[in-house]
């Protein structure tokens, strides 16, 4: 584990309770907007995937 992994770890901030905050700071339904594995993407990356994909289709 990294050094910022253990200062948090050691200082209290978990998984949960950041999870926690944010729920009460955006609330519930605003959190599951979008997972945090996949975020939302900007345009310009939106289609430069576009681009990617129709190209391996291409091939």
């Amino acid at each position: 584990t990294s050094f910022a992994s253990k200062f948090l770890r050691n200082n209290g901030i978990t998984l949960f309770k950041v999870r926690e905050e944010t729920i009460k700071l955006l609330g519930k339904s605003d959190m599951y907007f979008f997972s945090p594995e996949h975020p939302p993407l900007t345009d310009p990356a939106q289609r430069a995937l576009d681009w990617a994909v129709d190209e391996k289709i291409k091939s």
